[in-house]
C-alpha cells in the first residue's frame, strides 16, 4: 500500500471508471480516462502543432485477400504523417517531425488528409527519438473545429476531459492552459498511478467515443 507521500509523488496516469449502464438491466461499461497531466508525464516530448503532410499506402486493395488469403471488403491501409511544430511544452523537438509510428486502418480513414487540410491544431505526445529503422510513439488530443470525416467515429474523448484534481477541462483553452503549466513541471518522463472514481465523477466528462489510436 503507498503512503500519502509516496501518492503525492506520483501521477494520476489514468482515471478508471465504471461508467452508468444505459438500463436497469446492463452492466456497467468500464471506462479509462486519462489526465492532460499523465499524458504529458509519460511523454518524452510535448508539442503543439498540425499534420503538414499525410501520405497513404494500400496494405490490401478494396475486397482483396492479404499474404494468407483472407478477404477484407474495405481494404487495409497505412497512413503516415509528419507533424509541424508551432509551440514546444516539453522535451526540444523543433520544425518537423517524420519518424512518427504508421497508423494501421481497416478501410480507408480520411481524418488524416482533412486534419492536414483544415491545419486542425493538436496537442502531441511523443517518444523518445527512435533507433534505426524503427518509429517514434506518438498519441494525441485534438483541439479546433471538427472535420467532416470525424462524424463516423463519433465524437472526439477529449475535451471535455479531467485534469488530476479532477477539474474538468471543457474546452481548449482550458487543456491547453494547465498543459503549458504542469509542463514545466515535468522534465523527465514520470511515474504513474491510476485509480477508479465514483460513477457520478465520471459522467462529468460522458463516454468517450473512439480517438486516434493510442501508439
Amino acid at each position: 500500500m503507498l503512503s500519502a507521500k509516496q501518492l503525492r509523488k506520483l501521477v494520476l496516469i489514468f482515471l478508471g471508471f465504471a461508467l452508468a449502464p444505459r438500463s436497469a438491466y446492463a452492466q456497467p461499461l468500464p471506462q479509462t480516462f486519462w489526465t492532460i497531466e499523465a499524458k504529458i508525464a509519460q511523454a518524452d516530448h510535448v508539442v503543439v502543432g498540425t499534420i503538414a503532410k499525410v501520405s497513404r499506402k494500400t496494405i490490401v486493395a478494396p475486397g482483396g485477400p492479404d499474404k494468407i488469403g483472407v478477404i477484407y471488403t474495405d481494404g487495409q491501409f497505412e497512413y503516415t504523417v509528419t507533424l509541424k511544430v508551432g509551440e514546444v511544452l516539453k522535451g526540444n523537438l523543433k520544425g518537423t517531425v517524420d519518424d512518427l509510428r504508421p497508423v494501421h486502418c481497416l478501410g480507408t480513414d480520411e481524418r488524416y488528409e482533412e486534419w492536414s487540410k483544415a491545419q486542425t491544431l493538436m496537442l502531441w505526445f511523443l517518444g523518445p527519438t527512435p533507433k534505426a529503422d524503427e518509429q517514434r510513439s506518438w498519441d494525441t488530443v485534438l483541439l479546433g473545429k471538427p472535420v467532416a470525416a470525424e462524424a463516423i467515429f463519433y465524437r472526439r474523448s477529449a475535451p471535455p476531459m479531467f485534469s488530476q484534481d479532477f477539474t474538468v477541462l471543457k474546452d481548449d483553452e482550458a487543456v491547453l492552459a494547465r498543459a503549458r503549466a504542469y509542463a514545466k513541471t515535468s522534465t523527465k518522463v514520470l511515474p504513474n498511478h491510476g485509480i477508479r472514481i465514483p460513477q457520478a465523477v465520471s459522467r462529468q466528462t460522458g463516454p468517450a467515443g473512439p480517438s486516434p489510436r493510442k501508439r
